[in-house]
């Protein structure tokens, strides 16, 4: 692998371990870089709506890792019910199988807000009511088009993201920066203006590539699947297309 390229992780520092233990082992230099923060929000277990508590809700829905945490105090209760647990993806599956003790019966395919609530529609066949627990930004599309459909959904913000304190970075090699999320590319060229230009862009997910494309970037490649394997495969070939440059 070239020397001269260093990858950008701008997720959270312990999402970004995996990632960047992978790229080290294939001698890829990986420079974190968290361009996104977040905190639990406190939620007890009460009414969520009006006149409606968790058992209410025939679907109960996760968008991520973080909104399965923020959960916490009512895993017993989502465990011993008989709603249905969706995930946003296999990711966030793994956490409520880990923290809830249950399966995720619906994943979503593809991995996005508009997949799960698509995913949702054609499991439960006609309108249920259905608890969205969610950070707190979002792009509504899983709601519009819950809503669209019939469904009447309430949302749980469990977690919020705020930005962190970054310094504008000063590296000198080719760069590749990875995003999982419009938030993230946001600050990251708010705070990096001149690298809009230079760096090549790897987008997870369709979301964040249309952002990055409507910023006006010069080198993305979107990774359509947010698996570990399929990305770092996204991560190897722009690494080596950029040799061959």
């Amino acid at each position: 692998m070239p020397q001269d390229q260093i990858v950008i992780l701008t997720r959270e520092f312990e999402d970004n371990l995996s990632l960047a233990d992978s790229l080290r082992e294939r001698g890829v230099e990986a420079y974190q870089y968290p361009c996104i923060a977040s905190r639990i929000l406190p939620y007890a277990g009460g009414e969520i709506c009006p006149g409606k508590k968790l058992e209410n809700f025939r679907v109960v829905a996760f968008t991520s890792k973080r909104g399965v945490a923020g959960m916490k105090p009512v895993y017993q209760r989502l465990k011993k019910s008989n709603q249905l647990l969706a995930a946003v993806g296999e990711a966030t599956a793994k956490a409520i199988e880990r923290e809830i003790g249950r399966k995720a019966e619906i994943i979503a395919e593809p991995q996005t807000g508009e997949g799960l609530a698509q995913a949702i529609i054609k499991k439960l066949k006609e309108p249920a009511p259905a608890l969205y627990v969610q950070g707190n930004k979002t792009t509504g599309e899983f709601k519009k088009i819950m809503e669209q459909n019939g469904f009447l959904v309430c949302d749980l913000v469990v977690y919020e993201n705020y930005p962190p304190e970054l310094k504008p970075l000063r590296l000198k090699n080719q760069l590749i920066a990875v995003f999982a999320s419009p938030s993230a590319a946001k600050l990251f060229f708010k705070v990096n203006p001149g690298l809009k230009d230079t760096v090549t862009c790897v987008a997870i997910g369709p979301t964040t590539g249309k952002f990055l494309g409507g910023i006006g970037v010069k080198r993305m490649v979107v990774a359509t699947r947010p698996d570990p394997d399929y990305l770092m495969e996204c991560i190897l070939k722009t690494i080596a297309e950029g040799e061959r440059a």
